[in-house]
């Protein structure tokens, strides 16, 4: 009787359990949920709706998708359509997923590579955004100002800043300080002591530091670089800036009808509103043009020039003039050839110079040859001159016997 009366005892203390115990959670078809309370997986008191308290040594929630599918869990704020992220493993590896954008934001993949802004990081970090200058990687502290910045704008187009605070405030751009901005604002390509604003540095044996300023084709036939150097204007402390008429600047321009051929311009401004104008050009055949833009010369100047001394390189030197076989023309031929021509034989033409300048190496010997040429023709006249001067003398003193002799038949 007292065996009956015990399990009786006990089957209804454990059907009052049974009840109480279901009495907690409800069902939706094959669902079941809990509205109230927290649940508690080795703790009689849990904090959270779901607290897990462990006394092994390794704390675990394994969440496991069959067949190759995704273990994830869900973040979606009450009444919230915007804010809707997860984070779990999938094919990947594991990722933070913005569902809302249908964006991976945070990847670790089977490599250990991790990516920002990419489901498939292919390097330890790798960074990726959208736009020009959207991939970045920042590490700063409160102390030094320690920053670097990784960026990629385009295709194989990779950049790297990094700041050192070693006395010097300095930001090289490569680890050689092949690049860097020195403390002054300096900046040094090829060198780590830059002594001007830009300096450049090859260390390289015979090859030039080189600047190269590439500008955009603007249309089918016509495109340009320029270098500009301005000054700051300010009047009355009341305006400060890069005014039109404050620059110069360096331009060089390439058309389609030159072939690859490009021309360089040197323009500065002589009036404080205008546009820097150009005042000397190289062309693509290597002439020098000042005051013109298409100069035909190795060096053409449109407007004077003022020097103390020019010296020409002659090709020849009319010293001919006064060699024994030199054929100098009668007065009366080259009197013919004046009134023929209205200009000396082999001296060039008031309208041959309008059209084509004056050489002046050649003019010079032309000139000294027509002087060589006038002094043998003085030469020669002051031979006939000291003939007739001769002749004259004969027949002075002839006259004067003549004179006496008929003074003195007058006498008779």
């Amino acid at each position: 009787m007292r065996t009956k009366l015990f399990l009786l005892t006990l089957l209804s203390t454990f059907c009052f359990k049974t009840v109480s115990a279901q009495s907690l959670w409800d069902s939706t078809g094959t669902n079941i949920y809990y509205n109230a309370g927290n649940v508690g997986i080795g703790t009689s008191s849990p904090s959270k709706p779901f607290h897990i308290i462990s006394s092994t040594e390794h704390h675990q929630i394994r969440l496991q998708g069959t067949n190759d599918k995704h273990a994830w869990i869900q973040y979606y704020p009450s009444g919230s359509d915007v804010l809707n992220w997860q984070t779990g493993v999938n094919t990947y590896g594991f990722s933070i997923y913005d569902v809302s954008n249908t964006e991976y934001r945070l990847t670790i993949n089977n490599s250990g590579n991790i990516g920002i802004g990419t489901a498939t990081p292919e390097s330890i970090l790798h960074l990726y955004g959208t736009g020009g200058s959207a991939s970045g990687y920042r590490v700063s502290n409160s102390f030094d100002n320690v920053n670097g910045y990784f960026s990629n704008d385009s295709d194989n187009s990779n950049y790297i800043i990094s700041y050192q605070n070693t006395g010097a405030t300095e930001i090289e751009l490569q680890s050689d300080g092949d690049v860097i901005l020195g403390q002054a604002g300096n900046v040094g390509i090829g060198t780590s002591t830059p002594n001007s604003i830009l300096h450049i540095k090859s260390d390289t044996p015979d090859a030039p530091g080189t600047l190269i300023v590439q500008g955009k084709q603007n249309d089918s036939t016509y495109n340009s670089a320029e270098i500009v150097l301005s000054t700051e204007f300010n009047t009355a402390n009341t305006q400060t800036g890069t005014q039109a008429g404050r620059k110069a600047l360096i331009k060089a321009t390439a058309n389609s009808s030159w072939g690859q051929r490009v021309s360089l311009g040197f323009y500065t401004s002589g009036v404080a509103s205008s546009y820097p104008e150009e005042r000397m050009v190289i062309s693509p055949d290597g002439n020098i043009g000042i005051g013109t833009d298409s100069p035909e010369n190795e060096l053409e100047v449109n407007g004077t020039i003022r020097s103390k001394e020019v010296v020409v390189e002659a090709t020849g030197w009319p010293d001919f003039v006064f060699y024994s076989n030199y054929n100098l023309l009668p007065l009366e031929e080259v009197e013919q050839y004046i009134a023929e021509n209205n200009h000396l034989p082999e001296v060039p033409s008031e309208a041959e110079v309008l059209e084509h300048g004056v050489k002046l190496g050649e003019m010079d010997a032309t000139i000294l040859q027509k002087i060589e040429e006038l002094t043998l023709y003085m030469i020669e006249q002051n031979k006939i001159n000291k003939q007739q001067q001769k002749l004259i003398d004969v027949q002075s003193t002839m006259i004067e016997e003549l004179k006496k002799e008929v003074s003195e038949l007058k006498k008779n």
